[in-house]
């Protein structure tokens, strides 16, 4: 009878140990709900920044195509120029669209100590997306 409440009771102490291990590893080692909601939140307020950029470039772009008719209808150079003008800028354009887009979807499955860093990397490439689509609107304001 001894041997058998000193094996409940190892069998117990083992158990309680691993509960207590599993509940400080679910603690210490996974994300607090707070920096989840922190990163949901980013992610959110960073897709519609992203709409609201490629809507703005979407709008340069027929705004494009109408200055452009009227520009051929003045004079075939002015137009010539500001095609050029416009096409290296929409280029630019596409690129870091197409980056900030592949950065972001890299943002959605990033997490952990990998999450930091990819979410400096989408400021960065968010920002210069938003610096040369300024430098498009000064072009058609000039």
């Amino acid at each position: 009878m001894y041997r058998l409440k000193n094996a409940h009771g190892r069998l117990y102490a083992v158990l309680a140990a691993f509960f207590l291990f599993l509940s400080f590893s679910l603690t210490f080692f996974s994300p607090p709900a707070a920096a989840q909601d922190d990163s949901e939140s980013y992610k959110i307020e960073m897709k519609k920044r992203l709409d609201q950029i490629g809507s703005g470039i979407d709008a340069l772009k027929d705004k494009f195509s109408a200055d452009l008719q009227e520009a051929k209808s003045d004079a075939k150079e002015t137009g010539q120029d500001l095609k050029q003008d416009w096409q290296s800028l929409s280029e630019e354009l596409k690129e870091q669209r197409e980056a900030a887009a592949a950065k972001y979807e890299a943002l959605k499955k990033a997490s952990g100590r990998a999450w930091d860093k990819t979410r400096q990397e989408m400021d960065e490439t968010a920002d210069q997306l938003e610096r040369t689509y300024n430098k498009a609107v000064k072009f058609f304001t000039k």
